[in-house]
């Protein structure tokens, strides 16, 4: 019986090696040769886009991996509910080359849905922390981050006991200099790999939305490293957490005060576009708490938002600790790469709120402002961050007028210094070149200098609807937020009056401007532009995912500059793509806004008017359009159930899809006849956009979740 039991086994090994082949190194999926990295190209050789042929040559490849699941199960993921991802190492444990992210992405291997996806692989039963599995996928990359995209094929457990990998001791200069530029040669070989820094501080630390922050590490010597979100333990808005795993008092986490000196800080080396090499931690024990715990600093502000120079600026903050605080004081440096950090003692004003005042400055000068605090024990700490850049404040004497005065920011991730804060007594007068009917977003401009756009966010009843292009808009009062690295206008309060047509397109700027993390297209966000003389270099650059998007290029010879295009406009239907362009067709011109979204700069058109040889024939306003198909949404706003009815022609083939601010479908469904029900429950509330796709019309309208 025991030697029947022992062949039975070794068959079902036999059976699973060969449904799921031979696993490859770890090594082998990772490396790059330093040659490759010291030019800054940082993709291992086993990368493709799943097509054979054109500007894209390279199958996208599928690997059988075998390895040992981190400590985060795949349902901590924190940043999506439409996929969800873990890590997994190497049996032979931490090192250079031994990490990799696995994900559950129904787009990128074409399965039906995400549930589906997590069925047929039983990526939530065996991927649990410790166990050694073999499994499926095919390799790719988002944001430079190397993604292996299970297949629908089962996966396998290997070892039921339980392997903890130490993780690799490591400094953060090996990641990046004191520029704060990434270190490819030194930093590639762990991407994704379990490390650990030593004796490490808290800085920049600042919440930047509801429950998510922006905090970074530095060591001794003053090297940072940013601190990424990747799993759902560490950001505190309980978004992408699903049901059946909750985080208790997850609400309430936040990052140890700014100055805390931490015994260490594990996690995985990941990548931003922007933000380059990042530390994600994992689980709760990824954060050694040292003996130094100093005063926390919240609630700190600059006012006035928009001195002149005349005023005097008034600078407060909450400062609390366990025991008490001995003192705090403000620091202030005039000018943007200014060192000559001035003090001004704080005073104790009601209860935990200090506050002090920094003398008035010349007119145009960037303050830049910060604040200290020592505790009982002399222990220090710093707030909002150390750089100054988080308080500073802008001296005008005529106040805010233009633009560029709110988009041009010395911050290096590109946000605004008024972010997070409502202006009033401004005067911002621009031009609408683009509306929310026609591209799904109203965008103004009041020149064509670098900065000189911006986007505004829609609300129910702001009469943004009623704007055409060409409009001038007078700005009195506006709140400003960053969404996913755009910044927007929310909330305004405006008045209008006919202009005198939009301002020329920005022509033919280089393609290249606007790859990886050239500061130079933060420029021109929001901008109206325009390339002549192109190519269609690809109809489908997330294959074998779609998402509607296409690129252009001068020409089609392999690392010529794309520009991916989005579209975002309801008037273009999301397979415009695919059943209307071809890869080197030739474009006369195309045009349209520009936008960040998803680690890539993108054209988006307003309509097919703005690309050659293409045309929109639309009534007088997608409200016209609503009203004659009869559009009904309700209820509106939701809290998550949403029923949808329209009039569609018998013969119409019609798709709904649910658009965010970002331009990203968040929910699709192709549906025969005119109605059906979506539940939008996992989202965030906010303000969405209906789509209707039919052969017939394309149109779009506003939602709110609440």
């Amino acid at each position: 019986m025991k030697h029947l039991f022992t062949s039975l086994l070794l068959l079902f090994a036999v059976n699973a090696m060969a449904q799921l082949g031979r696993p490859v190194r770890f090594d082998s999926i990772q490396y790059v040769t330093p040659q490759s990295l010291a030019k800054g190209n940082d993709e291992p050789s086993y990368f493709g886009d799943g097509r054979t042929g054109g500007i894209n040559n390279g199958k996208r490849t599928t690997l059988t991996v075998e390895g040992v699941v981190c400590p985060m199960h795949p349902g901590y993921y924190g940043l999506s509910l439409s996929r969800r991802s873990t890590m997994v190492f190497s049996k032979d444990g931490a090192g250079r080359w031994s990490g990799l992210e696995v994900m559950a992405d129904p787009g990128p291997v074409g399965s039906k849905d995400l549930a589906t996806l997590k069925a047929v692989t039983k990526f939530y039963e065996n991927f649990q922390p410790g166990l050694t599995v073999k499994f499926q996928g095919e390799l790719g990359d988002y944001q430079g981050n190397t993604q292996l995209y299970l297949k629908e094929v089962e996966t396998e457990v290997t070892n039921l006991t339980k392997t903890e990998i130490t993780p690799y001791v490591i400094e953060i200069d090996s990641f990046k200099n004191g520029a704060g530029e990434d270190q490819y040669v030194t930093g590639e070989p762990y991407e994704q790999v379990y490390v650990e820094f030593k004796n490490v501080t808290v800085v920049n630390r600042e919440e930047w939305s509801a429950g998510r922050w922006n905090w970074s590490v530095k060591n001794a010597n003053g090297i940072t490293i940013d601190i990424r979100d990747y799993s759902g333990y560490y950001r505190g808005d309980g978004a992408g957490i699903e049901k059946g795993y909750e985080i208790p008092n997850q609400s309430t986490w936040e990052p140890p005060a700014e100055g805390t000196v931490l015994d260490f800080i594990r996690g995985v080396i990941v990548q931003d576009t922007r933000a380059g090499y990042q530390l994600a931690p994992l689980v709760p024990e990824d954060l050694g708490l040292g003996s130094v715990v100093p005063a926390i600093i919240s609630n700190a502000s600059a006012s006035p938002l928009v001195p002149t120079a005349s005023d005097d600026i008034t600078v407060s903050a909450t400062i609390i600790d366990d025991v008490s605080v001995k003192a705090a004081n403000v620091k202030y440096a005039v000018g943007i790469n200014s060192t000559d950090w001035k003090t001004v003692a704080m005073s104790k004003v009601n209860g935990d709120e200090w506050q002090a005042t920094v003398p008035k400055q010349a007119d145009d000068s960037f303050v830049k402002i910060y604040i200290e605090a020592e505790d009982n024990e002399g222990n220090m700490s710093y707030g909002p961050d150390q750089s100054g850049m988080k308080l500073m404040v802008h001296v005008l004497n005529g106040g805010l007028r233009k633009i560029s005065q709110i988009q041009m920011t010395p911050n290096p991730n590109g946000a605004s210094i008024y972010d997070g804060k409502t202006l009033e007594g401004i005067v911002l007068n621009a031009v609408v070149t683009a509306t929310v009917n026609y591209l799904g977003i109203t965008v103004i401009q009041d020149s064509n200098d670098p900065g000189s756009a911006i986007f505004i966010k829609g609300q129910a009843g702001d009469g943004l609807s009623q704007l055409k292009r060409g409009d001038l808009l007078t700005i009195t009062k506006a709140s400003v937020e960053e969404i996913n690295s755009v910044t927007h206008l929310s909330n305004i309060e405006f008045t209008k009056a006919d202009g005198n047509g939009l301002p020329p397109a920005i022509m033919n700027v280089p393609i290249d401007s606007f790859q990886g993390q050239n500061p130079f297209a933060e420029g021109f966000e929001g901008m109206f532009m325009q390339w002549d003389n192109m190519v269609v270099a690809d109809t489908a650059p997330d294959f074998p995912g779609y998402y509607g998007e296409f690129t252009f290029a001068k020409d089609v010879n392999s690392g010529t500059p794309q520009m991916r295009v989005d579209d975002f406009s309801p008037f273009i239907e999301q397979n415009f793509a695919n059943d209307s362009l071809k890869p080197e067709q030739s474009l006369g011109f195309i045009k349209g806004i520009m936008f960040y979204s998803f680690g890539n700069w993108k054209l988006l058109p307003r309509d097919k008017n703005d690309i050659d040889g293409y045309h929109t024939r639309y009534p007088e306003s997608v409200a016209e359009i609503n009203k004659n198909i009869n559009l009904q949404a309700y209820p509106n706003p939701t809290t998550g159930m949403l029923r949808v009815r329209f009039d569609a022609k018998p013969t119409d083939k019609s798709r709904i899809s649910i658009v965010d601010l970002t331009g990203k479908t968040v929910y699709s469904e192709n549906v025969s006849g005119g109605s059906t029900q979506i539940d939008l429950t996992s989202l965030n509330n906010g303000i969405y956009y209906l789509k209707i796709d039919t052969d017939s019309y394309s149109t779009a309208f506003p939602v709110s979740k609440h």
